[in-house]
């Protein structure tokens, strides 16, 4: 006893040592004592610690003697040390816990009113009136009001503010009783019935706005159709009338969904021409096993069909002018070439017949001979020098695809407006501009010359028609396929002209066209094609896209540093509009680009990610930032330079937003335990976002039950929860945490979320439940819980609407191909629980594939057809071998995925007999004469695809393709992804683009995306980064690590 009292009575001593300036003798004294100093001689260790520049332990001094002590004044040291050293966000959270505790230690402290002054203004900026109510009140309390006028006029400002901020309170205080925007059933989710009227509704009113609307309708609400809607829009496809993209497989297959290909033929009987018909039976039959067809063999063979369909083409000019989309569809472009030309020349002159004939003798005198092979499969060729057909003169033959059988005589249209040859095969003009110009544009008797004199005609005669509403749309296909043909320079002049003269003769709808047609060239990675396309007709939809193509040359000079090679998509711009208008309009373009405002702010209050990473920008955040970003998360001390980030924000949270994603980033747990400690001490502080930035430190630490119970916290706290939940899900999904995610994700749906995002949280849900496959005892080790891991799956397609079950299958397949799987064990669990039987598996190509490759195996013998996106897709797609990646991030885990084991077998056994079919059909590996490599790469995508399927439907195959590129071509891919893909596409292919870059390339790439540029996702334009998550992502290359997921023990910290 008395042993102990003399050790404190030597403490007494310290703080006249401390005055002294005996620095190093007080902390020696101290460190040295078996029992640590306390009350004043705490604070004067503490003092000492400072001035020997430690002040980090002259922190945790204070900070222990308060909580084991109960020493308040130690405390208000620790807030004016944490404001002398800036971090004044803190400071101000241990002032109030002060203030709360006792107000004479702060009594008549003017720089402490100061300071909650300023912080009541920044909560009320950003929402949290409650917050900055407490704060004033403090302010009442510690500096009363004074005699002076100079107090008079600060009371009279902290009055003013006090009832605005009390006005604010109220509307708070009564939201969070009463969930605004939930009062009576406005929260509560609506029925299934309820749901599928909805759709029905769109349905009908989109099917009376016509073919393209009903088309456009079930892309956007991802449902099916009935077959008679099918049968129709097949045969208004053929008619011309969905526009110039064709209807992909994989939209034809959405379109069917579980209903079965003979009601849509049983429909096209009752409702459509017998030509139609045919075409329907054609499309169908290109889908392969799973939707076969009615009748008997011969009203089965797709050659039949072909036959059918060409004879009507000789007999009927109507039908002719439609033939050409029976070619594409057999992959014979040459073929489909020659028909669109001979449409395009039904009513030619004889004077203009006999220009062609003349242009034709000279040029084939030069022409070249090379011919340029299919990139697929080694089929049709097409001449690389005139567009004609290689191979022998006449008649060409195309096997029918599926049935194998001759399909018929390709015939080629050589008499109307076709050009003939001297040997008389039918033959399309190449000249590129050595052909003199002529102004003969007749196409019937009294017909005039150009209408407008920006650009000139173009040099195939066979393009050389007067355009109207009918003609446009053939003319921007033939355009299409020159470009397929590799005459880039004809694609452009054609598509060119055609825009230009429809604008000048009053096409209706013409800037939406030529919107539409320069947005399908900047997504396939020409911008220049694109700027000429949308700036020969300017209005408000083509701006749009000229903006999204200087985007596209902004990244492109920013990754290379000028250009990126000789673009042949440029040098046919410079040859038709000349060299100096191309600088011109591409300065413009680039000018344009850069005319935006960066992402919308999360608040007023708080400033934008951009603004800090900028150049100039001042403040602990943005010179954290900036080292971040030059020396990359492994930086020494980033940590500690993170979270005094985050302590210099005032009310912490805007700081926090951003720095503890790049704290678990970093993996700087140290310095995440130490903030979060530091605020475990500040009960008293009730703002939403400071429990919020609580709830994320635990979460990133492994507190499982804090995390949650702090995210609560917050919700309850807050105005609007929704947006609490939101941000709760979007850091759960990053950091791959279960309990966390399914916690948020539930709220959501409590809190009323509803169209498109309650879809995406009831996606999630499964996914996260589907995913216990991996290392869930129940699901794996009792049948229970394997009955129970099915059901789930069964009940989440139960309550969604009948028409869009099939894309909810298909959706859910490619959200789980996503995940890492330990085992064949989990992919025979997931198996059953997505594929029941194997005529499910056959509707599902893509999706199956997909996930084959996730679990390290593929579908062996299977070529993607070339206009099947989402096939292509999943072809691309890298195989990913099982193994638990938790375990260790160099074993190689393709050892892992080797034979069943025991328990694997019974699984297949429960899945049922069909459901064993499912997993037949996966094999070990790609195979087959258009296999890929191990990693999905290995070629580009199909001309076909790549003219005539839409750019929305294109997006997830050149994401994949994106990976197997190099060099220019992969800049030019990940510019096109970047200014053309909807948001989540916009963001992986900018990730991919400054990935593959040098540091200084990258630098500037990063540079331009920080500024701000455009992007025209579909027909308005937007952001091309539209969140803050989405900058950072991009900039400081955060992506979920499954490798870092946390194990799921309740009350275990990580």
């Amino acid at each position: 006893m008395f042993f102990g009292t003399g050790v404190v009575a030597c403490h007494t001593r310290l703080p006249r040592l401390s005055e002294q300036g005996r620095h190093e003798e007080v902390v020696a004294r101290a460190g040295q004592a078996r029992i640590l100093p306390r009350g004043k001689a705490a604070r004067a260790w503490a003092r000492s610690l400072v001035a020997l520049g430690r002040t980090e332990e002259a922190r945790a001094v204070l900070l222990r003697d308060f909580r084991k002590h109960a020493e308040l004044p130690s405390l208000v040291a620790l807030a004016d040390l944490e404001a002398a050293e800036g971090q004044t966000g803190l400071a101000a959270a241990h002032y109030a816990r002060a203030a709360s505790l006792e107000t004479d230690p702060l009594a008549g402290r003017r720089d402490v009113c100061e300071l909650f002054r300023r912080r009541a203004a920044r909560f009320l900026a950003e929402g949290e009136a409650l917050a900055a109510d407490l704060d004033l009140r403090r302010v009442a309390m510690i500096c009363p009001k004074g005699k002076s006028s100079a107090d008079e006029v600060q009371w009279r400002a902290d009055r003013a503010l006090h009832e605005e901020v009390v006005a604010a309170a109220k509307i708070q205080a009564r939201a969070q009783r009463t969930l605004v925007g939930c009062e009576g059933e406005r929260c509560r989710p609506q029925s299934l019935a309820a749901r599928a009227q909805a759709l029905t509704q769109a349905l009908a009113q989109a099917r009376a706005a016509g073919p393209a609307a009903l088309r456009e309708a079930a892309a956007r609400l991802a449902v099916q159709l009935e077959p008679s809607d099918v049968a129709e829009l097949l045969a208004a496809e053929l008619r011309g009338e969905l526009g110039l993209d064709l209807v992909d497989l994989d939209e034809l297959r959405g379109w069917i969904g579980e209903s079965a290909a003979a009601d849509v033929v049983a429909a096209a009987d009752a409702r459509v021409s017998q030509l139609a018909r045919d075409y329907v039976r054609l499309r169908l039959a290109q889908l392969g096993p799973g939707y076969e067809l009615p009748g008997d063999d011969a009203a089965r063979s797709t050659a039949s069909t072909v036959i059918r369909l060409l004879d009507a083409a000789d007999d009927d000019p109507g039908a002719a002018a439609m033939s050409w989309r029976v070619f594409v569809l057999l992959g014979d472009l040459p073929s489909a070439e020659m028909a669109l030309t001979g449409s395009l020349g039904g009513g030619t002159s004889p004077g203009r017949a006999a220009a062609v004939d003349e242009d034709l003798a000279r040029e084939t005198t030069g022409e070249r001979g090379g011919e340029r092979g299919a990139k697929r499969g080694g089929g049709t060729k097409m001449s690389s020098g005139t567009g004609g057909t290689a191979g022998a003169a006449g008649d060409a033959k195309r096997s029918a695809g599926t049935g194998g059988a001759a399909a018929a005589d390709a015939r080629r249209p050589a008499e109307a407006g076709g050009t003939t040859g001297a040997d008389g095969n039918a033959k399309l003009s190449g000249g590129t501009g050595g052909a003199t110009v002529r102004t003969d544009m007749s196409s019937g008797p009294g017909a005039t010359g150009p209408g407008q004199r920006l650009v000139p005609p173009p040099a195939l005669w066979s393009a050389r028609v007067a355009v109207d509403a009918s003609t446009l749309p053939r003319l921007l296909q033939l355009a299409r396929l020159r470009g397929a043909a590799g005459r880039r320079d004809q694609a452009v002049a054609i598509a060119a002209w055609g825009l230009a003269e429809g604008q000048a003769r009053g096409v209706p709808a013409i800037a939406e066209e030529a919107a539409a047609e320069a947005r399908h060239e900047l997504a396939a990675g020409r911008p220049w094609a694109a700027l000429a396309l949308a700036t020969v007709v300017r209005s408000a939809p083509t701006d749009d896209v000229v903006r999204a193509a200087g985007s596209a040359l902004v990244l492109e000079q920013a990754a290379c540093g000028e250009r990126c090679g000789d673009a042949d998509d440029r040098a046919a711009v410079s040859q038709l509009f000349g060299e100096t208008w191309l600088l011109e309009q591409e300065r413009r373009a680039i000018e344009s680009a850069h005319a935006r405002a960066p992402a919308s702010p999360r608040g007023a209050a708080c400033p934008l990610l951009a603004e800090s990473l900028a150049p100039g920008a001042s403040g602990p955040l943005a010179a954290t930032l900036r080292r971040a970003r030059a020396e990359g998360l492994g930086a020494p001390e980033l940590g500690e330079a993170l979270r005094g980030a985050i302590e210099a924000d005032l009310t912490l949270d805007c700081a926090g937003r951003i720095a503890v994603p790049l704290m678990y980033a970093a993996d700087t747990r140290v310095a995440a335990e130490a903030l979060a400690d530091s605020l475990a001490h500040v009960p008293q502080e009730v703002a939403a976002g400071q429990l919020a930035l609580q709830s994320e430190l635990a979460l990133v630490l492994g507190r499982r039950d804090h995390a949650d119970q702090l995210a609560q916290a917050s919700a309850a706290a807050s105005a609007d929860p929704l947006a609490v939940w939101r941000r709760a899900a979007r850091m759960a999904e990053w950091i791959d945490a279960r309990h966390y995610e399914l916690l948020a994700l539930r709220q959501l749906l409590l809190h009323g979320v509803d169209g498109p995002e309650a879809d995406a949280v009831r996606l999630r849900l499964t996914v996260r439940a589907v995913r216990d496959a991996n290392d869930a005892w129940a699901p794996r080790q009792a049948e229970a819980g394997r009955e129970a891991l099915i059901r789930g799956v069964e009940s989440y397609l139960a309550e969604v609407p009948p028409a869009r079950r099939w894309h909810a299958r298909e959706a859910l397949a490619f959200a789980l191909a996503e995940y890492a799987w330990t085992d064949e064990q989990a992919a025979a669990l997931v198996r059953a629980a997505l594929w029941p039987d194997l005529a499910v598996v056959l509707t599902h190509p893509a999706g199956f594939r997909r996930l084959e490759r996730a679990f390290g195996g593929d579908v062996p013998g299977v070529t993607a057809p070339a206009l099947a996106p989402g096939q292509l897709a999943a072809e691309l797609a890298p195989v990913t071998p099982l193994g638990d990646p938790r375990l260790t991030r160099g074993k190689d885990m393709s050892k892992r995925a080797g034979p069943q084991g025991p328990g694997e077998k019974s699984m297949a056994k429960g899945a049922g007999s069909a459901g064993q079919g499912a997993k037949d059909m996966a094999g070990g590996g790609p195979s087959g004469p258009g296999a890929t490599g191990a990693d999905g790469a290995g070629r580009g995508l199909p001309a076909e695809a790549e003219a005539f399927c839409a750019v929305d439907a294109m997006q997830p195959a050149r994401l994949a393709a994106l990976r197997g590129l190099s060099g220019p071509a992969r800049v030019r891919a990940a510019a096109a992804l970047a200014t053309t893909g909807d948001a989540a596409t916009r963001k992986q292919a900018l990730q991919q683009l400054v990935a593959g870059l040098a540091p200084q390339r990258r630098g500037a790439v990063l540079d331009a995306v920080i500024v701000g540029l455009a992007a025209a996702p579909g027909r308005e334009a937007a952001p091309m980064v539209v969140s803050d998550d989405d900058l950072l992502a991009i900039v400081f290359g955060l992506v979920r690590d499954p490798a870092r997921q946390p194990r799921e023990i309740k009350g275990q910290d990580g």
